[in-house]
């Protein structure tokens, strides 16, 4: 029930996550069973109310999903990503159909347009399947062909396998192993190329990044749009929702950095003080690390509450150096 879920999510809100992840095995169908014609995008618009949640990500979505009137919906939520999920599985149609897939080539890209069309920096992922039964060379090359033009940010490429009791596992013409990985490894590189080239977009550009865990000396998160962003500082952001900025891929230090981008500069200290500001919290320690007090006291151009936080933080500065005799 709706009640449940919004429960679970503001109890999880106030234990300090920031980013939830709406998923299920056909979440398109949510509310199906229900008697009062409550759906899928009743439960967003409720989720998107509660206090302490920054981000709403969605799983896996049917592509039938994708209608006008769920996409205008959708897109007035706030805290909803930018980065869907989309099931394709093929690219030809005729592969669709042995599948028994419910939508042709055709729909699935009215439905991209349709996402593009309220989100412009919309990231969109899918999972493929290659060498499923009496899939032909000419099949192949139309779902090559389709990913290409549809412009994916990331493919997760599958082989096909056979599981016993399923109709395609006793269909003819199954393909042979050395065609199936030929094909995946084809897929693999045009997804590779697409992710880099959608990376590139973003060099040199202001990111909004929920850092969520470390690797080495690297703090790693997503961006809305689920690029994944990694950043090399002594200060503590997990689980922080940081603007950054001058994004690039030049990691240094020998670091492999495909297909992440990097921060190679310091936080954006405006927009990292904007943003506790608008929180109504204390500058932590945290941000004390990052940020050099003295400096941004120079500056007036900041808000009023920040300005005055600013002011705070430098008087008491400047006490301590007194009391160490130091100016």
């Amino acid at each position: 029930m709706p009640e449940n879920i919004i429960e679970e999510i503001s109890h999880v809100a106030k234990e300090g996550i920031k980013e939830v992840v709406i998923t299920g095995i056909h979440i398109a169908s949510y509310g199906k069973d229900f008697k009062n014609n409550y759906k899928l995008i009743d439960l967003l618009e409720e989720v998107n109310k509660i206090d302490g949640i920054k981000r709403i990500r969605l799983g896996s979505l049917e592509p039938t999903l994708i209608t006008e009137e769920f996409v205008n919906r959708l897109s007035k939520l706030d805290k909803v990503c930018d980065h869907f999920h989309l099931s394709l599985q093929s690219g030809g149609n005729q592969t669709l159909e042995r599948m028994n897939r419910k939508y042709r080539v055709e729909e699935f890209e009215k439905e991209v347009e349709l996402l593009r069309k309220y989100y412009p920096n919309v990231a969109l992922t899918t999972d493929i399947i290659v060498g499923f039964p009496d899939e032909t060379e000419e099949e192949f090359t139309q779902t090559y062909e389709f990913l290409n033009k549809i412009d994916f940010y990331k493919m997760h490429i599958f082989k096909y396998s056979p599981r016993k009791g399923t109709k395609a596992a006793i269909m003819k013409n199954q393909i042979p192993g050395n065609i199936k990985e030929e094909r995946s490894r084809k897929l693999i590189e045009l997804s590779d190329k697409k992710q880099k080239e959608h990376n590139e977009k973003y060099i040199g550009k202001n990111l909004e990044v929920l850092f969520e865990e470390k690797e080495g000396e690297y703090y790693k998160g997503h961006t809305t749009n689920y690029i994944v962003v990694k950043k090399k500082t002594d200060g503590i952001l997990l689980f922080r929702v940081n603007s950054v900025r001058d994004v690039n891929h030049g990691a240094g230090e020998g670091t492999e950095i495909e297909p992440h981008l990097y921060i190679t500069e310091k936080l954006d200290t405006r927009s990292l003080l904007e943003y506790f500001a608008k929180e109504s919290s204390e500058i932590t320690k945290a941000a004390l690390e990052t940020i050099c007090v003295t400096e941004l006291a120079k500056n007036t151009n900041y808000p009023p509450k920040v300005q005055e936080k600013i002011v705070k933080l430098e008087k008491k500065r400047l006490e301590n150096c007194r009391k160490k005799e130091c100016s």
